[in-house]
């Protein structure tokens, strides 16, 4: 389309934030593949649990076990040693034990991930042999790339922000 009307066609392709970096540590050869078993994002695993917190009320200890094996690969694919499998239990003690799910938020207040799955999620990474730079968002700029009239008004430093008025005083001209 955009070959057909490069006059009319602003395509602009960007993120609205960054969350640093990963590295895989050269010593878990093989390993990093682990990660594949995590079959959706932290918050997703979480919202997933409690509904069915919410549905069973509650969940027993195997329960809980299973559901992060089921989402994590924990166990079924992935060894968990005894002191990680002890701290997973103590946090299911502490929080959904007692009808609670506990949360992790970022400083940003973007993240609400229940406590057990939080800890889960870096214990597979753990396993993988993955470390990250941020477990949250960055300051750091987000690249944005542009195609279309005007490109000088996309060749600096933008806040996110600042990208709809850019567009808008393309197609008012």
């Amino acid at each position: 389309f955009y070959n057909a009307h490069p006059r009319e066609t602003a395509i602009v392709v960007t993120a609205d934030h960054d969350t640093g970096g990963s590295a895989v540590n050269p010593g878990n050869k093989g390993q990093a593949a682990l990660i594949d078993n995590q079959k959706v994002a932290a918050g997703n695993i979480t919202n997933i649990l409690r509904k069915n917190l919410k549905k069973n009320n509650g969940m027993s200890w195997d329960e809980v076990r299973e559901f992060l094996s089921e989402n994590l690969g924990l166990w079924k694919e992935v060894k968990v040693k005894e002191a990680d499998e002890a701290e997973l239990r103590k946090i299911y003690d502490e929080t959904i034990a007692k009808k609670m799910t506990g949360s992790v938020t970022d400083d940003f207040g973007y993240n609400d991930d229940a406590i057990i799955v939080s800890k889960a999620v870096e214990l597979l990474d753990k396993y993988a042999g993955i470390t990250w730079t941020s477990h949250s968002h960055t300051a750091s700029f987000v690249p944005v790339y542009y195609i279309g009239p005007r490109t000088e008004l996309f060749s600096v430093n933008l806040d996110n922000t600042s990208i709809a008025p850019k567009l808008e005083q393309i197609s008012l001209k």
